[in-house]
């Protein structure tokens, strides 16, 4: 069976937002992700609304473009987006990667956990299970403080551990320490 992946979150899931061909610091890691999957032999789809990427299947670069990435955006307004994608595209697998536009530090794990309450909403209105693959978020900057993104990262991954009632499954991938 085809599994249908939700890549979710700002530049960094869009990766290829600035043209084609794309250059080699922006591509992200939707391509690589995508042939490595169907080189060990899955049969995966990426969905979503967004298509970052996009080049002519002729293209030997050619890989699934879409995503639900908004660069710049900040996290409530990545959510209000999903929700609709959610309902149109159906995803098993979600790979969230979402925070790192914004000040917002204090706000950040509830608009998380949030994102995450109305993910779980959706699977148990639909009897649809889902796996939320949630990033722990990188440290975007080598000349800012990285207190404040390992707090959000800290506090996200407190909060994951104590959702025990949720029908999707989330596994933390600790994207900060690599």
């Amino acid at each position: 069976d085809t599994i249908k992946i939700m890549p979710v979150g700002n530049s960094i899931t869009a990766g290829e937002h600035y043209g084609f061909p794309a250059l080699e610091e922006r591509t992200g890691y939707r391509k690589p992700l995508y042939e490595m999957l169907v080189k060990s032999g899955y049969q995966v789809d990426f969905v979503g609304s967004q298509s970052h990427g996009i080049r002519p299947k002729s293209c030997d670069d050619w890989y699934d473009w879409n995503c639900e990435a908004y660069p710049g955006w900040k996290i409530p307004d990545i959510a209000g987006k999903l929700k609709i994608a959610l309902e149109t595209c159906q995803p098993d697998i979600l790979l969230v990667h979402v925070g790192t536009n914004g000040k917002d530090w204090d706000e950040k794990p509830g608009q998380v956990s949030d994102m995450l309450d109305m993910i779980d909403q959706f699977s148990v209105d639909r009897d649809h299970p889902v796996t939320v693959f949630l990033c722990l978020i990188i440290n975007r900057y080598k000349d800012e403080d990285p207190a404040p993104t390992s707090k959000f990262n800290q506090e996200v991954a407190n909060m994951v551990k104590t959702r025990t009632g949720d029908k999707i499954r989330i596994i933390l991938v600790d994207m900060e320490n690599g």
